[in-house]
């Protein structure tokens, strides 16, 4: 079983390494239990020609590392996002391969993303976590698919708190915003309307 990681380098710096490497020991006790776990600094190396700019660190792992490979990134333009329901999706570690999330992915349309609702309950957009706000204050639904660094990194500063967020009750909410390791809290953030639900 493989898994993938993604982590942010930025004019030569990592960010939130810690967090990707509790994750990587978390997952690598869970399946692959007596397996060495890999220590991320060791095996990533950057050239001189990645010491500037935003760069995708994508790191590929099972019982060993499979692949390393460092590309440049960049924000993806979101404008209107999909609410899609089912009740039996789950993606609780950050699995290379993941059908299920994809299939509805691909059913998209014209939406630029989706966002899953699990038993009528908010969870993950495809490519993110989410935080939508109510009155200048950001939540961040209290069972996510996948529990990200990002959403972790935020909620330890208290800028997330975490709350059932009710697919049929999206009206509360003012905004939302996606994020992930590469995408920084802010840097996609839409109005509540251009979800459709």
């Amino acid at each position: 079983m493989l898994f993938v990681e993604s982590i942010k380098l930025l004019d030569g710096t990592f960010y939130r390494l810690d967090y990707h490497q509790k994750r990587v020991d978390d997952t690598m006790k869970k399946y692959h239990p007596g397996h060495k776990i890999t220590n991320l600094v060791d095996i990533i190396s950057i050239g001189n020609d990645q010491k500037e700019g935003l760069y995708k660190v994508r790191i590929v792992y099972g019982p060993h590392i499979e692949s390393v490979v460092i590309s440049p990134y960049q924000t993806r333009e979101i404008k209107s996002i999909k609410v899609v329901h089912d009740d039996g999706i789950s993606y609780s570690s950050k699995f290379l391969r993941r059908e299920s999330l994809s299939y509805h992915y691909n059913q998209k349309g014209d939406f630029n993303e989706i966002l899953f609702s699990k038993n009528d309950l908010l969870t993950d957009a495809y490519y993110y976590n989410v935080a939508l706000c109510k009155k200048e204050q950001w939540y961040t639904p209290k069972t996510p698919l996948l529990h990200g660094v990002m959403r972790a990194d935020l909620l330890d500063q208290g800028i997330l708190q975490e709350q059932d967020i009710s697919a049929k009750h999206l009206d509360e909410y003012d905004k939302i915003c996606l994020i992930n390791a590469l995408t920084e809290f802010g840097d996609i953030v839409l109005d509540i309307d251009s979800i459709s639900h």
